[in-house]
């Protein structure tokens, strides 16, 4: 009598502890599955050009500076996702109503690395052209400095949502900028 009351307590034991591990695995599975499904709803995040201006660089002592501008982008980067995002590089190339300013072979590579962007937030993010030489293409030099260039900026923006990597790439078009160019850059 007593093996058999050992035997059922036993036994009800055991059934207990195989429904809390079954009930753990469950769970587990759940949390697995939704952090798998919030991974693959990640969307990309949006890049655009808020603002570009030129000017003459302070750098350069005259003459030589008349013959040399900077490009200045801000870079407006939204993160559409309910998870944060982290900037990690940056890359783009420039283009002067089709002729290449800064070719795909020469893209810029962004400073600003591991940058957050908070869920559903926005960040603006500055980053310069190496100079531009007006001896290396005087055509669109001059209507650079009269404000007619359509520009075209083409790059990536790495970033990490959680441990999934995305590389988002972007196609900016600016036709309105801000020129600071002194009158011997014309």
């Amino acid at each position: 009598m007593k093996l058999a009351i050992a035997q059922m307590v036993f036994g009800a034991r055991m059934r207990k502890g195989l429904w809390l591990a079954a009930s753990l695995l469950v769970v587990l599975a759940l949390l697995m599955a939704g952090c798998t499904g919030q991974l693959e709803d990640v969307k990309r995040p949006e890049v655009s050009v808020s603002r570009l201006s030129i000017h003459c660089p302070t750098a350069v002592p005259p003459p030589r500076a008349y013959k040399y501008a900077r490009m200045m982008f801000e870079f407006k980067i939204h993160n559409p996702n309910n998870v944060a995002v982290i900037l990690e590089k940056f890359e783009y190339a420039v283009y002067g109503d089709g002729h290449a300013v800064a070719g795909v072979e020469t893209m810029v590579r962004g400073e600003h690395l591991d940058r957050t962007i908070a869920p559903s937030g926005t960040i603006n993010v500055d980053f310069p052209l190496p100079y531009i030489s007006k001896d290396e293409d005087p055509a669109l030099w001059s209507e650079m400095v009269k404000g007619n260039v359509t520009w075209t900026i083409k790059g990536l923006a790495h970033m990490c949502a959680h441990t999934e990597k995305l590389s988002v790439p972007f196609e900016c078009t600016v036709k309105d900028y801000s020129l600071q160019i002194d009158e011997r850059c014309k």
